[in-house]
């Protein structure tokens, strides 16, 4: 039985080295056009080509700040309305609507049933990747407008320095770049528009791919548990149940 499991943890670790290495080259761009030779000569090493320093450098600071990304999770944890607007789609929320319990118990009930879906002979296994891999997209893409908008500043931050000495305009091209980029990525991937609780805009990009795979992992449960239970007690023993089927 466990070696048809396979874990969530292992389902995401590709997703997380696409984010680092997408991120990574993303910074190696901006520290190679930012940062002149003579910095890394006398601060990294003078005997490693400039390249491999830049590449080097980017790989380990591109994996902490990923980390500490993925730690946080701001997107799905944060006060924004991204944030609260992905929430709204958890399918734990039909245990909060319907039998009135607080968000950790129905949480804890969820994730004991979509965990199950952890096997692979499961009927619902595609919809946990899909899941996985659609909201590993958009932390990506929601991370990569937020890095193009601070490069683009630390970008514009070192072309006013330079005027101390002389303006060295390669900066303000280097904050283009990078405040251009993170436009382009906002206009293609963005949420639902809302006016007066209604949709006016639908979700485009990663966004949409959210709004799909969660609203289809969230119908998966309310019709295999939630519209079958009249109690929270009922709900428990179906999710139980099928535990006792899929995970031992």
């Amino acid at each position: 039985m466990k070696s048809k499991i396979i874990s969530s943890e292992s389902l995401v670790t590709k997703h997380k080295v696409q984010g680092v290495a997408s991120i990574s080259l993303l910074t190696y761009l901006f520290l190679y056009n930012l940062l002149p030779k003579e910095f890394w000569n006398t601060y990294i090493s003078s005997n490693l080509p400039e390249n491999l320093q830049t590449i080097g450098v980017s790989a380990v600071l591109s994996t902490l700040i990923l980390l500490i990304f993925y730690h946080s999770d701001p997107l799905f944890k944060g006060n924004g309305h991204v944030s609260k607007w992905i929430r709204t789609l958890f399918a734990s929320n039909l245990l909060i609507d319907k039998f009135d319990i607080d968000k950790h118990k129905a949480n804890s009930l969820w994730f004991k049933y979509f965990n199950q879906w952890q096997h692979k002979e499961h009927p619902n296994h595609s919809f946990l990747r899909k899941n996985h891999a659609a909201s590993y997209r958009a932390r990506l893409i929601y991370f990569m407008i937020f890095l193009c908008f601070a490069y683009s500043a630390i970008g514009l931050l070192f072309y006013a320095i330079s005027f101390l000495t002389f303006p060295d305009h390669a900066y303000l091209i280097l904050a283009s770049f990078y405040l251009l980029f993170g436009i382009i990525l906002k206009i293609l991937n963005y949420p639902p528009k809302f006016l007066n609780g209604v949709e006016v805009l639908p979700a485009k990009g990663v966004w949409h791919s959210v709004e799909g795979s969660f609203m289809e992992t969230r119908n998966r449960f309310e019709a295999e548990v939630i519209s079958k239970c009249a109690s929270l007690t009922e709900a428990e023993e179906i999710v139980e149940s099928s535990s006792q089927k899929w995970i031992k």
